[in-house]
């Protein structure tokens, strides 16, 4: 069977994910970087592929996989000269996401479309955003949590006017409803994750979305 070109191999991992089958996912990047070793895509799925998903590993998998991955991403900004300014929006967003800082993540959409008009930057926009409000929500600043969700839905609203919904996209609106303690619409988007992805009701990113509000918005018992 011959060798897959890059782009075959990047197509084949955006379904995969897509699907939410993040095993399949890691065993493929990992080949796509055993034959492509010195390619920048090759490097930065390996790296995005080794914490996209969680399902079937323990705590300490994933908080060391989730290390490598902030690592691997870092050395690939160092180097982000050589690539394109769409690679460097895609490279800088994983990075905030994977390292746990979503303001930055938000500012980085927009200075990506303020600049550079790159309207696919909505999405780190989106995602920056939503967690933003569930950040406020664990604090109990409902005003923040309303500005952050305000600033989700129309990053998602300008998103999705020139791309398809994906479980990626619309999890994310799942969580700035919940996060805004709407759980009627959280819960309708989260079927709507399922229909896009083909996923059950039970899947793990899904689950993680639903926990995620829920700890964010129970109060903390007092001493």
């Amino acid at each position: 069977m011959p060798m897959l070109t890059p782009g075959e191999y990047e197509k084949k991992l955006r379904a995969l994910f897509s699907a939410d089958k993040a095993g399949a996912a890691r065993r493929l990047a990992a080949n796509f970087l055993k034959n492509y070793r010195g390619n920048f895509q090759a490097r930065y799925c390996y790296a995005v592929s080794l914490s996209e998903g969680t399902a079937g590993l323990s705590k300490a998998q994933v908080d060391r996989n989730r290390k490598r991955t902030v690592m691997l991403l870092k050395k690939l900004i160092n180097e982000r000269h050589r690539i394109t300014l769409e690679q460097s929006l895609g490279l800088e967003n994983e990075y905030y996401w994977f390292s746990n800082q979503p303001e930055k993540q938000y500012k980085l959409g927009r200075r990506m479309l303020r600049r550079h008009g790159i309207t696919r930057a909505h999405y780190s926009c989106g995602v920056g955003a939503a967690m933003m409000a569930l950040k406020e929500a664990r604090r109990g600043n409902l005003t923040a949590v309303r500005v952050w969700f305000d600033r989700a839905q129309a990053s998602w609203k300008q998103y999705h006017r020139e791309f398809s919904e994906r479980l990626g996209s619309v999890i994310f609106e799942a969580i700035a409803w919940g996060a805004n303690g709407d759980f009627r619409m959280m819960e309708k988007k989260l079927r709507r994750c399922c229909v896009l992805a083909k996923l059950p009701a039970r899947n793990h990113s899904i689950l993680w979305a639903r926990r995620e509000v829920r700890l964010a918005l129970t109060p903390i018992p007092r001493a």
